[in-house]
């Protein structure tokens, strides 16, 4: 009785038995003077002050390296504030073509990557090597 009571109260009323939904609260009307509006992913895609970074040359990969693409978040930086955009990039990495008569494939390297846009321009880039996901040595 008790859980079918519980039941149609969890019917009526599907908030009573959820759990707390926590989620990042949106910024502080006051960060938009400091460091523009949030950037907006685009629908095919990616950031438009990143896309525009990697066009112009900033950086050492291309578009088609970016396996993943973070949510914005606040962060300062030399005492000013930037909209932090975390990127995942896959990289080949150096390895020969064979090993003890075995052909190999290529490593993959995943780097860290995060972009501090200013009023929808990239104004620096951090990279942190991580290692290989997969081994280059052959198993036997």
């Amino acid at each position: 009785m008790k859980s079918l009571l519980a039941l149609v109260l969890l019917a009526l009323c599907p908030c009573a038995g959820a759990a707390p939904v926590f989620s990042n609260p949106a910024p502080s009307p006051d960060a938009k003077p400091f460091c523009g509006d949030r950037p907006v992913r685009l629908l095919f895609g990616g950031y438009r002050a990143i896309n525009n970074s990697i066009k112009s040359g900033e950086t050492r990969f291309s578009s088609s390296q970016i396996r993943h693409y973070g949510h914005p978040n606040l962060e300062k930086f030399q005492g000013e504030y930037y909209w932090a955009l975390p990127v995942t990039i896959e990289e080949a990495g150096q390895a020969p073509a064979h090993y003890a008569g075995k052909p190999m494939g290529q490593p993959t390297k995943v780097i860290q990557a995060r972009a501090l846009v200013r009023f929808g321009k990239v104004h620096h880039w951090f990279y942190q090597n991580t290692h290989p996901e997969r081994s280059w040595i052959p198993l036997r």
